[in-house]
């Protein structure tokens, strides 16, 4: 099953890489621009914002969060669980990191921009310690202690898993990075491989610590049941959607983050008889709960609402992206260290 896996997840890679060239070399475009190791999105003039794209795209979000609303209304919790143990140690670390992170992101005025620049890995690797050990408090359990190396291979996925989007986002330029500082290509690579190494670690601890709340932990979403004509139908809609993006990506710009889904799910129920979604196969056992790790990055990921923190020019700011245009394919730039440049579109709003 695990090679069989394995083979699902690189088919799924390779198709998921190949479709938008693909897409683009049928319209006539030239390819090279995209073929550049390792990918770097670049500005791109955006329309201004529209409430009815916004209103449109808002729409899975809210039955999204109108199920999750209604299974913990109707979750029958047990006795709330009691504290275990104490605040571990490497937590306060994490909380020390954390706020020397912060320190340097937000108020580190007078240090060398090289310094503010990196702000964003110790800030968050701070935050997957110490969110870690708050689940280790609560329950005496956590991923980082009980499942150490499933948990530590999450940081190399996550950065290989977060590059698939960056060369993804080279089609449709939802975000794009400035002032980054790196010295050549491979320094680039080293210096975004960081922070994105801490995407699925963050999400998988700050899900297993929610799920140690008896009333998140005792809910139940309608469980989904692939079939293979559905299958059959969705592996050609996800090629062909990502075939499109990168002709047409001012209406097919929500596809970067649902047709790999689509692409993934159908060769898996093809190729396995069974997908991540299937009850009792994508779910990690924590402590009773069903641990649904590629359920909550894809809610996190692929939402209107992810939250990122940088500077402009030395000013902090707050913003979220869902990109696209007319919704603002580009409704904000999003830095993972450097300065980020706002566009417009997200003031326009």
């Amino acid at each position: 099953m695990r090679l069989g896996s394995i083979s699902v997840l690189s088919i799924a890679a390779a198709a998921v890489c190949a479709a938008p060239l693909l897409g683009l070399a049928l319209a006539g475009v030239p390819l090279a621009g995209y073929l550049a190791l390792p990918p770097r999105a670049t500005f791109v003039p955006q329309a201004s914002f529209e409430w009815s794209w916004f209103a449109a795209l808002s729409l899975p979000v809210a039955g999204a969060a109108a199920l999750y609303w209604i299974a913990i209304a109707h979750a029958r919790p047990e006795t709330a669980a009691q504290p275990r143990s104490r605040f571990p140690w490497w937590g306060w670390l994490g909380l020390g990191l954390c706020a020397g992170g912060w320190y340097l992101a937000w108020h580190g005025g007078g240090l060398p921009p090289e310094w503010r620049r990196d702000a964003f890995t110790p800030l968050w690797f701070g935050y997957v310690l110490a969110i870690n050990g708050l689940a280790y408090r609560r329950f005496g359990w956590s991923l980082l202690t009980h499942r150490s190396g499933w948990f530590i291979a999450l940081f190399p996925a996550s950065a290989g898993f977060w590059w698939l989007f960056e060369y993804l986002n080279q089609f449709v330029g939802n975000w794009h990075y400035a002032g980054a500082g790196a010295d050549g290509a491979w320094d680039y690579f080293l210096r975004a491989s960081l922070p994105f190494s801490t995407v699925l670690p963050a999400v998988a601890g700050t899900w297993s610590w929610l799920r140690q709340f008896p009333r998140l932990d005792a809910m139940a979403l309608p469980a989904l049941r692939g079939h293979a004509a559905f299958a059959r139908l969705a592996l050609p809609a996800g090629v062909l959607a990502l075939a499109s993006v990168g002709v047409w990506p001012e209406a097919l710009f929500p596809m970067l983050w649902v047709a790999p889904l689509l692409v993934l799910w159908s060769l898996q129920e093809l190729m396995l008889g069974e997908t991540l979604l299937t009850p009792g196969v994508g779910g990690l056992e924590v402590a009773g709960g069903n641990f649904r790790t590629d359920t909550l990055s894809t809610t996190v990921h692929g939402s209107t609402a992810e939250d990122h923190r940088t500077t402009q020019n030395g000013v902090p700011i707050s913003i979220a992206f869902g990109g696209g245009q007319n919704f603002g394919q580009n409704s904000n730039v999003v830095a993972y260290e450097e300065v980020a440049v706002d566009t417009g579109a997200a003031t326009s709003s």
